[in-house]
């Protein structure tokens, strides 16, 4: 009645739909029989024991293939790099309320010439009806300030390439599509980095900026260039808190470099990643600025390896 559902169901009459339990005793007499069940009976059809055992073996499966499934490596392609010094990379992996939502391979190079470029293979797994992406990313610093970049998103068999390069003082950015141009933007604004959702987005800035505001090209669905506004502080352990248009962020970093982890509200979402691989490759890795890290050693030793 309290469902609404007594009109078809609740008693064994003649028209009506028998969803029944049957038991092995009398639960009134014995609340653990509730848990002896023989056979159920849904809208008329009747399930063996047998049958109800074979079913929740079949679900015990599925779940635990899922399990199995979401604590495994999530498998991401090599990053392509340009010719150069390997000085850091690592992954990097997502997770949301609903579980693993993508994983990102990174690495970041000093070219010939001296350009750090940081480079980024994302997988961002399929949810809600979205197929699987794949966005690669490559940002690349001059000077200490980023001066080019590019991102490729691939899915359902299509490309959408993003290129942007600083020209004169302004920002050139063109679009392409399978191959075929769609349009060239412009912004004045001298952009501290892009964001994509990409962990090289943490590393650029990590990097090369200090607190206060700076301008970040935000690339949303069909990579549509909007410049936005993000404003960065630190808090007494050295991490970085970002408060953007989208919502709020922290980062924390080793000295090398890697983000240990990055922290995103949007809403009422919230989205944790995890760097769980890092490699310096010999070398100091990408390491932060010195005011950075006179920050973050200022709190007391926690011990640890600094994640090289």
């Amino acid at each position: 009645e309290t469902l609404g559902l007594a009109r078809d169901r609740g008693t064994l009459e003649a028209g009506k739909l028998a969803d029944l339990v049957l038991l092995r005793a009398d639960p009134t007499a014995d609340i653990r029989a509730l848990s002896q069940v023989e056979g159920v009976v849904q809208r008329g059809r009747a399930f063996a024991r047998t049958e109800l055992d074979a079913r929740l073996e079949a679900l015990r499966l599925k779940y635990s293939s899922a399990k199995a499934q979401a604590q495994a490596p999530l498998e991401i392609g090599p990053v392509a790099l340009p010719e150069g010094t390997q000085l850091l990379s690592g992954v990097v992996e997502t997770i949301a309320v609903t579980g693993r939502v993508a994983g990102e391979r990174f690495a970041v190079v000093r070219e010939l010439d001296g350009t750090e470029t940081i480079c980024g293979r994302r997988r961002i797994l399929p949810t809600g009806g979205n197929p699987e992406t794949e966005v690669e990313t490559r940002q690349r610093v001059v000077k200490g300030a980023l001066d080019s970049f590019e991102v490729r998103v691939r899915n359902s068999g299509h490309e959408l390439i993003v290129k942007g390069q600083r020209v004169t003082g302004q920002w050139r950015v063109e679009r392409r599509f399978d191959g075929s141009f769609v349009d060239i933007q412009a912004a004045r604004e001298q952009i501290a980095a892009i964001d994509c959702d990409s962990i090289t987005t943490m590393i650029v800035i990590g990097r090369t900026r200090a607190a206060g505001p700076m301008p970040v090209v935000r690339f949303d669905e069909g990579l549509q260039l909007e410049v936005v506004r993000w404003d960065l502080s630190f808090d007494d352990d050295g991490d970085h808190k970002f408060r953007t248009p989208q919502g709020f962020r922290v980062a924390s970093y080793f000295e090398n470099g890697a983000p240990k982890v990055v922290l995103q509200q949007v809403g009422s979402s919230q989205a944790q990643t995890t760097l769980t691989e890092v490699d310096t490759h010999s070398t100091e890795g990408y390491v932060l600025p010195p005011e950075k890290l006179e920050r973050m050693r200022k709190p007391a030793s926690g011990g640890g390896d600094g994640g090289k």
